[in-house]
């Protein structure tokens, strides 16, 4: 079986699948990167704001910045049990 893309590119099931599965495995971990420099930026700006007397403020970006780095341990957990497929994996189960 072949599968082709809309540029004419052709893929055995075999390729697809583990281009997809690398693919989806990079998204993931990019994703992890960015949401914890999101937390590493929210926690710089609670700080500005504390050195600055704006305690109030602060408490607010160190809540944004924890609820962020949950949302990353999230996503890390799930890049970290994301499998590599390929036919021969599936078939193996």
């Amino acid at each position: 079986m072949r599968f082709r893309c809309h540029t004419g590119h052709a893929y055995t099931a075999d390729t697809l699948l583990s281009e997809l599965t690398e693919s989806i495995e990079q998204s993931l971990w990019s994703s992890v990167r960015s949401v914890e420099e999101s937390a590493m930026l929210l926690r710089l700006l609670a700080e500005h704001l504390a050195n600055s007397g704006r305690k109030e403020e602060s408490e607010k970006y160190l809540r944004q910045a924890t609820q962020a780095q949950l949302r990353a341990d999230l996503v890390r957990q799930a890049a970290s049990q994301h499998e590599h497929l390929s036919i021969s994996t599936v078939e193996s189960e």
